[in-house]
């Protein structure tokens, strides 16, 4: 009887986790959905176990881009004819999140003005000025020679007055406005969208009578594990501040995210908070001791969900 209720057990556990796999998962653009925003809010530190509702799981489950179940049996079973048996059905799940990050950025710009400037030059002011000149003219005489009267032109040299335009050269100042140029620099940020896939290990009790009989589910209860991968999924634009410095500052590095998360080139696997594996071929592997290796591509790990 006891060999009957355990194979039961065990075709039952079985036949419900098969169920339960997505077929054709749809790649979530991301883990946003007012239906589970609640119970993932519930879950954040990975401290307590939250209740979830039936509908609630269905939708985790399409929105999980991997989901990776756990297969614990005990079959030490010391219990009665009528009496019920609990089996804990744990399995992660992996769902993207988008987180918003701020990014410092700077430009070039052209800082354009006008400055008054004094300006010293010389200028030419005309003086009107009178020269003598010596200028000689013929002068009639009338003579007397041998009895007659006679003319004789006399040269008479007399000073005339000739104006003339004379230039002096005196200093002046002006005022002028001279077009200013300068390199300044912009600062201000933009908003990064990264996506973060997250763990999340989600349990629920199986209840047996010590028949082969199935009872049904208990609750299923949802956790959160680790951060598995991230990725930035969108560019921000540029917001820049409204007073800029003097000079070309130079841009600054791009903050890093999250430098210990992978990015998600091959993700077929959810690896631990302890251990990563490298891309298995189907069979087991033993996890190794760094945590920096390679998501597997969907061989199970061995001690890797324990």
């Amino acid at each position: 009887f006891r060999s009957l209720c355990l194979a039961a057990c065990a075709g039952g556990i079985a036949t419900d986790i098969a169920a339960e796999m997505p077929r054709t998962p749809e790649v979530a653009r991301s883990a946003s959905c007012p239906a589970i925003d609640q119970y993932l809010a519930a879950t954040r530190g990975g401290m307590a176990k939250t209740a979830i509702p039936r509908d609630v799981d269905k939708t985790l489950m399409k929105k999980a881009v991997h989901t990776q179940h756990q297969r614990n049996y005990n079959h030490d079973l010391d219990l009665g004819p009528g009496e019920q048996y609990k089996k804990t059905i744990k399995k992660q799940i992996l769902l993207p999140e988008e987180e918003t990050v701020k990014v410092p950025v700077v430009r070039k710009e052209a800082r354009r003005t006008v400055q008054q400037c004094v300006v010293k030059g010389k200028e030419l002011v005309p003086i009107h000025k009178f020269k003598e000149v010596p200028e000689t003219v013929l002068q009639v005489k009338y003579e007397t020679v041998n009895g007659r009267r006679e003319k004789r032109a006399v040269p008479v040299t007399k000073m005339k007055r000739v104006p003339y335009t004379d230039f002096e050269t005196r200093e002046v100042t002006k005022v002028v406005e001279v077009p200013m140029e300068e390199v300044v620099t912009r600062t201000g940020y933009r908003l990064d969208k990264h996506v973060v896939s997250k763990v999340y290990e989600v349990e629920e009790d199986h209840h047996y009578e010590m028949r082969p009989v199935y009872v049904g589910k208990g609750e299923t209860r949802m956790q959160e594990k680790n951060e598995h991968h991230t990725f930035k999924t969108k560019h921000g634009e540029p917001i820049w501040d409204p007073d800029c410095a003097d000079g070309w500052l130079g841009r600054p590095s791009t903050p890093s995210f999250k430098e210990h998360l992978h990015r998600p080139s091959s993700a077929a696997s959810l690896r631990p908070d302890t251990a990563a594996s490298r891309p298995g071929t189907g069979a087991f592997i033993r996890p190794r001791s760094s945590a920096g290796s390679r998501p597997g591509t969907g061989a199970m790990l061995r001690g890797a969900l324990q």
